[in-house]
C-alpha cells in the first residue's frame, strides 16, 4: 500500500468509509500514522466537502484536491477563498443537499 516510492498517500473518502465498515485493521487514523512512519504525507482524493474536513485533522497533510462535481446538488458548496478551503462549523460532514437539483439530475 505505501512504499519507498510513493511520493504520498491517497486515499479515496469512500474507499476509506467502506473499508472502516468492514475491516477494523484500516481506520483512518491508523492510515495516517502508517503513511506517517513511512514519511509520506496524506492528500485526499474525491469527495472535498468531507475530505478538507479530514485533512484539518491530519498532521501530516498535503494538499486536498478540489473539483466542483457535486456544487450543483450541493446547498453550500465548499468555499474557496484565495486558493484555500474556508471550513465552516456545520455538523458531521456539512454536506447539504438541495434535493430540487438531486431530484433534477435523478435518471
Amino acid at each position: 500500500m505505501i512504499s519507498r516510492e510513493t511520493p504520498a498517500f491517497f486515499p479515496d473518502v469512500e474507499i476509506i468509509f467502506e473499508v472502516n465498515k468492514t475491516d477494523e485493521r484500516y481506520h483512518v487514523p491508523q492510515l495516517v500514522k502508517l503513511a506517517e512512519s513511512h514519511g509520506k504525507r496524506v492528500s485526499t482524493h474525491l469527495w472535498p466537502e468531507i475530505s478538507a474536513q479530514l485533512m484539518c485533522v491530519t498532521p501530516n497533510a498535503h494538499w486536498l484536491e478540489y473539483a466542483e462535481w457535486w456544487n450543483p446538488i450541493l446547498n453550500t458548496p465548499l468555499l474557496i477563498k484565495e486558493g484555500m478551503t474556508v471550513i465552516d462549523d456545520a455538523l458531521g460532514t456539512g454536506i447539504s443537499w438541495n434535493e430540487k437539483a438531486v431530484e433534477r439530475y435523478s435518471a
